[in-house]
């Protein structure tokens, strides 16, 4: 008999090979060898804790899916109520706003019913006291404004008017008006150099007020206009004053010569 170990060739009827000592009755050699691990215990092992994990990590997915199933249902149910609260909201405030609206337009017609119930009356091509007794009957209140004007029909009258005849206003409402009047302004001529009849003269012909006033000066002739108040080629109302300074410096030397020839008579 062969030893499967040595290769030993033994008698048949042998137990134990004479050379290894190794048991010539097992089928399968022996071919452990001391201090060593059965492989196939590891591979059993290792196949074991796979099968383990395997079995452990199933439960925790499937777990983790329903969580997330379940976090996904409960955002949709989260965004219907959210969406449902939004709008709920928007239609309370469209309904608040109108609301408010219609009282808002209620109270403004009561006011203007109560506070704003006078007519104001058409206060055209009436003169300033005429308008002032019509406003006065109706409550109302009046100022004037005054405009220059060429049309002849509109000197004193009313030609415009702030509120619209027949509107409605509250009482002691001042309306103004405006009246029409003449262009009574004009341009300064220049009047130094003339004597002072002939600047007079002038005067009176454009309608301006004047004021005489004496000075000497020597480089001018007796009454002759030496200097005026308002400067020439000047835009002015015919109301306003113009002073004209005349110079008396021959009126001085004549009285002086007078006084003197008196005086020589009165010694003679």
């Amino acid at each position: 008999m062969k030893c499967h170990i040595c290769q030993e060739i033994n008698d048949e009827d042998a137990l134990f090979c004479k050379r290894c000592g190794n048991s010539l009755t097992d089928e399968k050699p022996n071919t452990f060898k001391p201090n060593e691990k059965e492989k196939p215990k590891k591979v059993i092992k290792k196949e074991t804790k796979k099968e383990v994990k395997v079995i452990k990590q199933k439960p925790k997915k499937e777990k983790k899916k329903e969580k997330k199933n379940k976090n996904n249902k409960e955002k949709v149910i989260i965004e219907r109520r959210s969406s449902f609260g939004t709008r709920l909201l928007i239609f309370l405030m469209f309904i608040i706003i109108g609301a408010l609206s219609l009282v808002l337009g209620a109270v403004g017609y009561y006011e203007y019913e109560n506070y704003y119930n006078i007519v104001v009356p058409d206060l055209s091509n009436m003169t300033y006291n005429e308008a002032e007794v019509a406003l006065a009957q109706k409550d109302l209140r009046i100022s004037k404004k005054e405009k220059i004007t060429e049309d002849e029909n509109e000197v004193n009258r009313v030609i415009k008017q702030n509120k619209k005849a027949g509107s409605k206003a509250r009482k002691n409402t001042i309306i103004t008006v405006t009246i029409g009047v003449e262009d009574n302004s004009v341009i300064v001529d220049d009047y130094t150099g003339l004597d002072m009849n002939s600047a007079i003269l002038k005067l009176d012909n454009a309608g301006i007020k004047y004021i005489i006033k004496y000075e000497v000066n020597e480089d001018y002739d007796y009454k002759v206009v030496i200097n005026q108040s308002i400067k020439p080629g000047k835009k002015i109302s015919k109301d306003k004053e113009i002073t004209l300074i005349v110079n008396k410096y021959q009126e001085i030397e004549s009285e002086s010569i007078e006084s003197s020839i008196e005086s020589e008579e009165k010694e003679a």
